[in-house]
C-alpha cells in the first residue's frame, strides 16, 4: 500500500470511490490537500485536509459592550483576514459574544484527534 497526497489533476479518481469528496471535487479550493491510501491503483482510503482560521477568546471590555463600535471594528478586522472561521468559546458569555457580533452558530459536538507526523 502507498500513502500520498493526491494531485489536483487526479481528483477525478475520487468519483470512483465511495467518498463524499466525489461530489464536491470540482469545488475544492487549491489550498485543500487530499491524502489517499492506494492498494495498487485503487484508492482504499482518503481524507481531505482544509486549512481553516480558528478564532479564540473574543473579548470586549464590559464597559464597551452594548456599544457597537468595538464589535463592528473587530468584525471588520477579522473580515480582512478571513471570510469564515471556526471559533472556540471558553464560556457561555464568550459564546454569546460570537453569536451576537459574528452571527456564529453552534456546531454539533465532535471528537477530534490530532496526529503527529512530518509536516
Amino acid at each position: 500500500m502507498t500513502t500520498r497526497v493526491l494531485g489536483h489533476d487526479e481528483y477525478g479518481r475520487l468519483a470512483h470511490v465511495g467518498t463524499g469528496l466525489a461530489s464536491i471535487r470540482h469545488d475544492l479550493p487549491e489550498s485543500v490537500r487530499v491524502v489517499v491510501v492506494e492498494d495498487g491503483d485503487q484508492i482504499v482510503g482518503c481524507v481531505a485536509l482544509l486549512p481553516v482560521w480558528h478564532a479564540e477568546e473574543l473579548w470586549i471590555d464590559p464597559a464597551h459592550r452594548g456599544l457597537s463600535a468595538v464589535a463592528r471594528r473587530l468584525r471588520a478586522g477579522v473580515a480582512q483576514v478571513a471570510r469564515r472561521f471556526v471559533c472556540g468559546a471558553s464560556s457561555p458569555e464568550n459564546a454569546a459574544l460570537y453569536r451576537k457580533h459574528f452571527g456564529a452558530s453552534e456546531a454539533p459536538p465532535q471528537y477530534l484527534v490530532t496526529v503527529e507526523g512530518e509536516g
